[in-house]
């Protein structure tokens, strides 16, 4: 009898080194794709995300008998892989073949563009969602934002592209304009109550304005938020947060018929004494 409980033992502990081992095995050759709230530190571009921009901006070049009507959003959801290499996912065919020349050339800068640093995990690179927005304006105007994509639903990730081509008429004028509900004072309320000061403007005793691009539609909510000049240091992010997150406005009007009107507005960053 004890010897058979002693075999047994035996056999329980090498079972369980065996699971053990198997188990370091598996970490070293992690195929997991991780969330930036997952990891020690962030997927980025090794030269800092300005120096992508403008290498993709340089690059990114629209033909003149593809004229966009109005906002036309790429939006792309890739993998940086522990080499640093962009992994996009299969796409979905677009609706619209007149904007595919623009698809092709966004993936290939952003697929040529291979200083990119991994993600890590407990010191070892790791492979991580990471998702890029071309932004692009009717008046020709090109933004590229990126950063490490934060989920936590697994299964809003998805593999797209997606083609937003939006045919509804865009005014740079109503009457009247479009107003934040209250007013001018009420809105300046508003970013005075939210804004939070980055840290790093503060402490590098950055000020100045930041203008943003954005439209009201007719329903008066807020949308194609873009940066139009900026001053670093977080502010840029912070200013584009609020105006996201602002409430409905009330919508411009022409003829007494609501109306998608687009404003630039600056919002100041000062460091109170």
């Amino acid at each position: 009898m004890k010897k058979a409980l002693f075999i047994f033992i035996v056999f329980c502990f090498a079972f369980n080194k065996l699971g053990f081992s198997q188990k370091i095995k598996q970490s070293k050759n992690d195929t997991n794709i991780y969330y930036s709230n997952q990891v020690e530190s962030i997927a980025h571009f090794k030269y800092g995300n300005d120096t992508f921009n403008k290498i993709f901006l340089n690059n990114f070049k629209l033909k003149e008998s593809s004229k966009i009507s109005r906002t036309l959003n790429i939006i792309f959801l890739v993998i940086v892989e522990k080499n640093g290499s962009i992994n996009f996912f299969r796409l979905k065919p677009i609706l619209n073949n007149k904007y595919q020349y623009l698809v092709d050339l966004a993936q290939n800068i952003i697929k040529n563009t291979k200083k990119f640093i991994p993600a890590k995990l407990k010191g070892k690179a790791v492979r991580s969602y990471y998702r890029f927005d071309i932004h692009i304006c009717y008046n020709g105007y090109v933004h590229i934002s990126h950063y490490p994509e934060i989920k936590y639903d697994p299964s809003l990730i998805i593999d797209y592209i997606e083609i937003c081509d939006n045919s509804m008429e865009l005014y740079d004028y109503s009457d009247p304009m479009p107003s934040f509900p209250g007013g001018q004072t009420a809105f300046y309320e508003y970013l005075k109550s939210n804004l939070k000061y980055p840290k790093q403007a503060k402490e590098n005793g950055v000020e100045g304005r930041v203008l943003i691009n954005f439209i009201v539609e007719s329903d008066g909510s807020i949308s194609d938020v873009i940066l139009q000049k900026g001053i670093g240091y977080g502010c840029d992010e912070e200013a584009i947060r609020l105006i996201e997150q602002s409430p409905h406005w009330i919508p411009g009007k022409i003829n007494d018929k609501p109306v998608r009107v687009q404003f630039i507005f600056p919002i100041s960053f000062k460091i109170d004494d």
